[in-house]
């Protein structure tokens, strides 16, 4: 365990440009080190079930109160910056609110704590190629969520408005801060994936037939690809109503 905590903390230091290559390398030292676990440890052994149940919770309530509605608002920004600036105005009424706002925070914080001792276990107790894939992304997705929010508040606190220009620069991610782009691009992607392998172990646990629940995944693992790949266009600049 003591190796996965030192890779973190050389990716949370890693400029945006080597993210992908650190995530590649924590991928595999989870492969290898589950590998080696599962031989020691034996029989594959589930996280708490309690701790899993406040994790799937806490991550649907966060999905519909913000993430699908602030990542779905970035694909208008491929069709102009000024239709993705008005829809934000409006979510912002919701998602900025005094009550709501505190609530996805705190429920970031439940993602994180709940998702620790799953780590832990998973790394230990090995699995499946799912498995790996699942972990691995939740990692990334905690390391990401910490550094964006972090950025965000900061910003916020400061005056400045965190709005499109903030995230990509004046022209885009290549003209303004082109290293950002693995960045945000593994964060979308690394979260859909995270979220089909979530329900992928849930239909399983309901008696789902393998090869449907696997299908189902692929297709939203397909699916997370192309948003990901709308939203990369338009912060790199493309516009299509402009």
């Amino acid at each position: 365990m003591e190796l996965l905590l030192a890779l973190c903390v050389v990716v949370v230091r890693l400029d945006a440009a080597a993210w992908p290559a650190a995530l590649a390398t924590l991928g595999g030292a989870f492969y290898m080190y589950s590998r080696k676990e599962q031989q020691h440890h034996g029989k594959f052994r589930p996280a708490n079930p309690r701790v899993r149940v406040v994790h799937a919770g806490a991550a649907v309530l966060l999905l519909l109160a913000f993430l699908i509605v602030h990542i779905g608002n970035h694909g208008f920004a491929l069709w102009s910056i000024q239709l993705h600036t008005q829809f934000a105005a409006l979510l912002r009424l919701w998602y900025r609110s005094d009550w709501v706002e505190p609530v996805i925070l705190a429920l970031l914080a439940v993602m994180a704590l709940t998702g620790m001792p799953m780590v832990a276990r998973y790394t230990r107790a090995g699995g499946d190629m799912f498995r790996i894939l699942q972990t691995t992304s939740g990692m990334y997705l905690a390391i990401f969520s910490c550094s964006h929010l972090t950025a965000v508040l900061r910003a916020r606190y400061s005056g400045v408005e965190t709005d499109w220009i903030f995230a990509t620069g004046p022209n885009g991610l290549l003209d303004g801060s082109g290293m950002l782009i693995p960045y945000y691009v593994l964060g979308i992607f690394t979260l859909v994936m995270h979220v089909a392998l979530g329900l992928r172990r849930v239909s399983l646990s309901y008696n789902l037939n393998l090869s449907v629940a696997n299908r189902m995944t692929y297709a939203l693992i397909g699916f997370g690809g192309f948003v990901t790949l709308l939203t990369t266009l338009a912060m790199m600049g493309l516009h299509l109503g402009a």
